[in-house]
């Protein structure tokens, strides 16, 4: 008998929910095996503290052997054919598309990326609020890109979404934040293995930052054409 199965008859046992035959075979056990009498004991101790203020009623004798006759003799009420066939040619509830206006979705993957200002970067713009000066963006930088060195003209904060960023001496990794108070300068941003994550910023510095960016491309290209400076 394993403990599992003991433990089932002991608290049957306990309750008085055992047929004789069991009982009187579990009395045996418990009389000549100590483990087993201690079981039983502990499910006897836990029945009478369970019981210990209910006044106990004797049923009549014949009361459990009437109530088992019963249920044995009660048929199982399976679904009707008729029904089960209602059942299965009932058409399916029509499904109401849900209302998505005031909505919009943006899977990254899906979505059009716009290539940088700066090279190995890539955005797509997922929010912007005028009234709030208030941007949103999703972007990317290649493995060794290296983002350049701006001020801020409001606070800014950003979320690495995957890869690793290198900002400031501190090395981010997915799941990690950053904060910038308005003000501040930010050195280059610098991506080991690539990475992407989510900016928020003020509108008006996006704005001012990419044509910033866009200057200074055309001056290379300027300086360049003239042979002078970096010809990259």
């Amino acid at each position: 008998m394993n403990c599992t199965r003991l433990q089932e008859l002991a608290a049957a046992y306990a309750l008085g929910a055992l047929e004789r035959p069991e009982a009187v075979r579990l009395e045996a056990l418990a009389a000549s095996d100590p483990d087993i009498r201690g079981e039983v004991d502990a499910f006897l101790a836990v029945a009478r503290h369970l019981v210990g203020r209910v006044i106990p009623v004797a049923p009549p004798a014949e009361l459990r052997s009437a109530i088992l006759a019963r249920i044995r003799s009660t048929p199982q009420l399976g679904r009707a054919p008729a029904a089960e066939a209602k059942l299965e040619s009932a058409p399916s509830p029509e499904v109401k598309a849900p209302d998505l206006s005031g909505f919009r979705f943006v899977r990254p993957d899906e979505a059009e990326w716009v290539t940088g200002l700066a090279p190995g970067l890539r955005t797509q713009t997922l929010a912007t609020n005028v009234r709030s000066n208030y941007a949103m963006v999703y972007l990317e930088l290649a493995p060794g890109a290296t983002y350049p060195q701006h001020s801020h003209s409001g606070n800014e904060e950003l979320f690495v979404v995957s890869g690793d960023l290198v900002s400031e001496g501190q090395t981010l990794k997915a799941g990690d934040f950053f904060h910038s108070e308005s003000g501040t300068v930010h050195h280059d941003l610098y991506s080991p293995s690539g990475c992407r994550a989510i900016l928020v910023t003020p509108l008006t510095s996006a704005v001012v930052e990419t044509a910033r960016l866009g200057l200074r491309q055309v001056g290379r290209k300027v300086l360049s054409t003239l042979g002078l400076g970096d010809k990259s």
